[in-house]
């Protein structure tokens, strides 16, 4: 489960250096956030799994 996150997570990465990059800084850190936040569901499920 915490695989498809962190695929997720590289997208919303890639979307919002793209976003950036065109001027649109307001849905790059948009974008950055939502990866951020999916990397940290992505790490508290994986402690989830190891217990």
């Amino acid at each position: 489960m915490y695989q498809t996150r962190i695929v997720l997570a590289i997208i919303f990465f890639g979307l919002a250096a793209g976003r950036i990059l065109y001027g649109d800084i307001a849905v790059g850190i948009l974008n950055v956030s939502c990866g951020v936040l999916l990397l940290e569901t992505a790490r508290l499920y994986k402690l989830l799994e190891a217990k």
